[in-house]
């Protein structure tokens, strides 16, 4: 481990201690155009992630006290790997830590974590135009590939559905 950082892995929102720190940061690390953008609502869905039954985790990097970076990730089950596989859905490092190694160190911190949890593979998404993020996981030996993302908002099409 990096001198003076700590990683703490949180699998229930009852774990958590200082979620405020927490989505703050998550507030600052998500878009601003999606709906998910308010304390309140990050804590409310932190809430159902991490509800017992859950394979969310959410990952805590912190320099002695204070909160550096955050993952949120799922584990899933995959025809493709055959096993066991984390999604990250969320990686962010706090600005005045980037540039330092944080971010590289933070990827296998993670990595170390899932194989140990016999996670075979990890996957992640990052927008075309974000060369610094994509620098970050190929610098760590994640191949970036062309993709389509398809998805579609139940909520939104639930009136239309019989």
């Amino acid at each position: 481990m990096k001198e003076g950082y700590k990683l703490e892995i949180v699998t229930r929102f009852k774990k958590i201690r200082k979620i405020d720190e927490i989505a703050c940061m998550i507030e600052k690390q998500l878009s601003s155009d999606t709906k998910i953008n308010s304390k309140h609502t990050i804590t409310k869905s932190l809430k159902i992630a991490l509800r017992k039954g859950s394979r969310c985790t959410l990952f805590l990097l912190r320099q002695d006290a204070a909160l550096v970076a955050f993952a949120f990730s799922n584990t899933c089950s995959g025809i493709e790997s055959g096993s066991d596989y984390l999604w990250l859905n969320e990686l962010y490092v706090e600005e005045n830590y980037r540039k330092r190694g944080i971010g590289s160190y933070f990827i296998q911190e993670i990595e170390k974590w899932a194989i140990n949890n016999n996670i075979v593979y990890l996957a992640c998404i990052t927008g075309n135009a974000n060369i610094i993020a994509q620098n970050l996981y190929e610098k760590n030996g994640f191949e970036i590939k062309d993709i389509t993302w398809v998805d579609k908002n139940l909520l939104m099409n639930k009136d239309k559905m019989v």
